[in-house]
């Protein structure tokens, strides 16, 4: 429960950071996303058998869809995907433990 509530503030913390500066700043007209960035190696490098990593994206999702200009959902349904894309590619062929 501790790592769970250190992590969703960590979460919070960038979400804010995102929709409050670093939206401002692109890349050939691209903005650089840390919310996805962090979400993706959580998941990459928690343990299989956890499954933190799927709710950080979809709380994270979410927080990015209350922010967002784009269709409700958007966010929140394409970082819960690739969260747990990224568990079963990793549960199939990486075999690593940090």
């Amino acid at each position: 429960m501790k790592r769970f509530l250190i992590l969703f503030l960590v979460l919070v913390l960038l979400v804010v950071l995102q929709t409050t500066f670093l939206f401002r700043f692109d890349l050939y007209g691209i903005n650089f996303n840390i919310v996805i960035l962090y979400i993706l190696f959580l998941n990459l490098f928690e343990k299989e058998e956890k499954e933190t990593g799927l709710w950080i994206g979809g709380i994270g999702g979410f927080l990015l869809d209350l922010y967002s200009s784009y269709y409700f959902g958007a966010f929140t349904i394409g970082l819960l995907i690739s969260s747990l894309l990224i568990k079963i590619i990793r549960r199939k062929y990486l075999k690593f433990e940090i």
